[in-house]
């Protein structure tokens, strides 16, 4: 099984909070485990980090409309 430090991880969620980042906690954290797993480079990573940004916040924009 693959661990993360969640005390790390929620600071670091916390802090794409305080960025205004819409994805959940959970949605974030998934990503986190995802890219241990699957051993993302950090370009990889920030691509799906951005990915799942952008499909939050135009889901969103989407409800709002």
């Amino acid at each position: 099984m693959i661990k993360t430090n969640n005390n790390n991880n929620t600071d670091v969620i916390d802090g794409l909070h305080g960025l205004k980042f819409c994805a959940s906690h959970e949605q974030i954290e998934a990503l986190f485990k995802h890219s241990i797993e699957h051993r993302l480079t950090p370009i990889e990573f920030v691509e799906k980090l951005v990915a799942m940004e952008r499909h939050e916040r135009d889901a969103r924009s989407y409800m709002r409309v």
